[in-house]
């Protein structure tokens, strides 16, 4: 059995050293213009596969989306972060890190997502131009002692530069739904980027989804519940009702 592929190997390189002699040596006049355009084919592939546009999504981030509530995402102006500009409502933060290894720009555009079918706002810098403050940034309390500062994108559209890692989160609020009790059935986060995949060559760009389905809801919306319940009980604690003093000087003349 080991002579047979012995026996092979030798017929295949017999075959090529006759290949060589008859065709590439004997007709060298003809066969170097073939060798030079392979070599010339080769060369322009790799400096293709070299300079064209890449990008990878990171995998491995510890969480691709998070359950907020209300009050732990807060807009802050830069120079003065004790002062709170904007408390975000109940909603859901996702987080995606690009890495654009390759020597070009990535443009992205049209970050949205979608409720069931229906199309919903990805909070930005932009959607808080009103206030006055120039340089606003966002805080995320996720727990009194995990505190930091989110990159939220300036507007929908932006690029990965080249040759970087891009840390990149949108909040789309949900507090319409949990409030009403009324789950949806699936969360869509989309980002669309310009660069369009071989196997679908008339489509001029890629969509990168990050999908959450109903199961997850149930579970925020018992959370939802259970903090609701919290705040009332707090609300009825004796400490926190107090009478007027004219209510309080009614009661003492007729007890006189």
């Amino acid at each position: 059995m080991g002579c047979l592929f012995c026996f092979g190997d030798d017929f295949l390189l017999k075959g090529l050293i006759s290949f060589w002699n008859n065709i590439l040596i004997r007709n060298w006049e003809h066969s170097f213009p073939i060798i030079i355009s392979i070599f010339s084919l080769l060369i322009a592939t790799r400096s293709f596969n070299t300079n064209r546009a890449k990008i990878k999504f990171i995998k491995n981030i510890a969480r691709p989306y998070y359950y907020v509530k209300a009050g732990q995402l807060i807009l802050v102006p830069e120079n003065n972060k004790k002062k709170v500009l904007n408390t975000f409502p109940t909603g859901i933060l996702f987080h995606v890190a690009v890495l654009n290894f390759s020597p070009k720009d990535v443009a992205y555009f049209n970050i949205h997502c979608e409720i069931d079918k229906d199309f919903q706002e990805i909070y930005t810098m932009k959607s808080f131009g009103y206030f006055a403050e120039k340089d606003k940034i966002v805080i995320f309390r996720q727990s009194s002692s995990q505190i930091g500062e989110i990159p939220i994108p300036n507007e929908p559209q932006g690029k990965f530069e080249a040759n970087s890692l891009t840390p990149l989160y949108g909040f789309v609020r949900l507090d319409d739904y949990l409030g009403k009790k009324k789950l949806p059935k699936k969360v869509t986060f989309k980002i669309s980027y310009a660069l369009k995949k071989w196997y679908l060559p008339f489509r001029l760009y890629s969509t990168k989804r990050i999908i959450v389905k109903g199961p997850v809801f149930n579970s925020w919306l018992i959370e939802q519940q259970q903090l609701m319940k919290q705040l009332k009980k707090e609300e009825k604690t004796p400490g926190n009702s107090r009478k007027t003093p004219p209510y309080s000087k009614k009661r003492r003349r007729n007890k006189k």
